[in-house]
């Protein structure tokens, strides 16, 4: 099914964003409370009655593909979705997985190489900080972070920095940096 008239024209007179902090996988955005709010709510149940299933690596998202872009957004419910994305066709996990074009890591895929690693170095120290007061309390849920908000890979990097090395450089003092 194609876009309705009054969809495609809110659609195409949209002044979309493009995502600067993910360079590795281009796609732009409109964000809810900048736009139609009623016009945005029809494209968001549009994209996902007529979608299909797709993949961002180990997460299921619908996409919905018209005349090039390919449209998704995140899976929340209809009212707490504030994003919809598009990305030209060739540009999808799908097609660049067939290419063998993703991004090498997760760094690059955000623009900033080593990010993940020092966010989530931060993050280790707050559940440190909480282990020394509270040793029970010491996880990657109860120090604030949601692993349902995060992508897969970022919540990878996470676990394997709470777990390991990045913690015990944190133990010792350090940056966690080489």
């Amino acid at each position: 099914m194609t876009l309705p008239a009054d969809l495609r024209a809110f659609v195409d007179e949209q002044r979309w964003t493009f995502a600067k902090t993910m360079p590795g996988w281009p796609h732009e955005y409109i964000v809810r409370g900048r736009v139609d709010e009623q016009l945005f709510e029809r494209l968001v149940v549009h994209i996902r009655t007529h979608g299909v299933e797709g993949k961002f690596y180990e997460r299921a998202i619908t996409c919905y593909e018209e005349a090039g872009p390919v449209y998704w957004t995140m899976g929340a419910t209809l009212h707490e979705t504030t994003i919809v994305n598009r990305c030209r066709s060739e540009e999808t996990y799908v097609r660049r997985l067939a290419r063998g074009t993703l991004p090498q890591s997760t760094g690059e895929a955000i623009g900033r190489p080593g990010w993940v690693q020092q966010a989530h170095l931060a993050q280790s120290r707050v559940i440190l900080e909480r282990a020394r007061a509270e040793p029970a309390a010491a996880s990657y849920t109860s120090a604030g972070f949601s692993p349902a908000k995060t992508s897969p890979a970022i919540n990878a990097a996470a676990s394997s920095c709470i777990a390991g090395m990045a913690c015990e450089e944190v133990q010792r003092g350090g940056s966690g940096e080489p």
